[in-house]
């Protein structure tokens, strides 16, 4: 009811419950006719004929580019615009570690288009780096987590314009509420 039309699952805590709270969380998600994403499976979207990627991932050491890339360039034989979704980094901290600003430095140098973290449960800043925006952590919209969640967070909302007969992305504008 709230346009909601995908969730990731690539977070520190899918597997809280083992395999079989995976496969029920995997099944409700299925069930609510959600797309999603999780650390392997890439979620696509479509709109008159332009392809966007959503890629979900967890990261927390950079250990983990190497993965991401690789699904960038999956994702990048399947559509126009890839987005990476990413859940890692220090929690509670204001500024992104040198090592997280690294990665999503790479991110972009190898093809995504938008990087848009979460995890540690603040707000972490937004950067744009060679055209690109980052987006470090988003805060903390809605978690049930912890007795003290903190009360800045954000959404953000970003519209793509697309020219219609070539397919060409003419325009990003990008907002927080």
């Amino acid at each position: 009811e709230g346009s909601v039309e995908g969730v990731s699952l690539a977070n520190n805590h899918i597997y809280d419950y083992g395999k079989e709270g995976y496969n029920h969380t995997t099944a409700a998600v299925k069930e609510a006719g959600l797309n999603y994403g999780n650390f392997h499976d890439i979620m696509y979207y479509e709109k008159e004929g332009f392809k966007i990627a959503v890629i979900c991932y967890g990261l927390w050491r950079p250990n983990g580019v190497p993965a991401v890339k690789n699904l960038i360039k999956k994702a990048e034989k399947q559509s126009d615009y890839q987005i990476v979704y990413l859940h890692g980094g220090t929690e509670r901290i204001y500024e992104p570690e040198e090592w997280k600003i690294t990665a999503c430095h790479e991110l972009v140098d190898n093809g995504a288009d938008l990087v848009i973290g979460n995890h540690p449960h603040v707000l972490q800043p937004r950067e744009i780096y060679n055209n690109t925006e980052i987006i470090y952590s988003l805060g903390n919209f809605c978690f049930g987590g912890n007795k003290k969640p903190g009360k800045n967070t954000v959404i953000y909302q970003m519209q793509l314009t697309v020219d219609k007969k070539s397919l060409q992305l003419t325009s990003e504008t990008s907002k927080f509420i």
